[in-house]
């Protein structure tokens, strides 16, 4: 599944909790308390950018992906046949999923789920790695450049380090 095709989070009111996922490639909206009642609803890129607050079209993954994952999610009202979600002042109304295979479902969903968490904590160990990487190669390059050698003069004695360096005179030549 690739990286940022699948959103989910937790939404805790005080009727229960509630589970939420954005599957994006099936464009489709999923609430469900993991138990007894699932809802759902195929969002359109419109009734997206709708419920994100009138963002464009070019900041909807953006706003979409920081609405999910900031669960700024609230569950406003739950009847038998539909739930509606709400997102500041938008809201989005989703119909009860009946199906005979609803744990299979709820199975299917939470296996989504896992594999997102899954796929962002590999980046993040990945990302991590590679800063520790380059932390390291840094490291290496400022030691190999500590260890300069001493310059001597011909006679044997170090030079000091504040003294402007000069060449040895060659002493007086004369054109005959």
């Amino acid at each position: 599944m690739p990286r940022d095709s699948f959103h989910c989070c937790v939404i805790n009111d005080g009727a229960g909790r509630w589970f939420v996922y954005f599957d994006k490639p099936r464009s489709i909206m999923t609430v469900t308390d993991s138990m007894t009642s699932t809802y759902e609803k195929t969002m359109t890129t419109k009734d997206q950018i709708e419920f994100a607050g009138n963002v464009s079209e070019s900041l909807l993954e953006q706003s979409w992906q920081e609405m999910i994952l900031r669960r700024t999610l609230k569950v406003s009202e739950v009847t038998d046949d539909k739930l509606i979600l709400v997102h500041v002042v938008n809201r989005i109304e989703l119909n009860r999923v009946i199906n005979a295979n609803m744990q299979l479902r709820t199975v299917d969903l939470l296996e989504r789920a896992v594999n997102a968490y899954l796929s962002l904590l590999e980046c993040q160990i990945r990302n991590r790695t590679d800063v520790e990487q380059m932390a390291a190669r840094k490291t290496i390059r400022n030691q190999s450049g500590q260890r300069k050698k001493s310059e001597k003069h011909e006679n044997g004695s170090t030079p000091e380090s504040s003294k402007r360096r000069r060449t040895r005179p060659t002493g007086l030549n004369f054109d005959d």
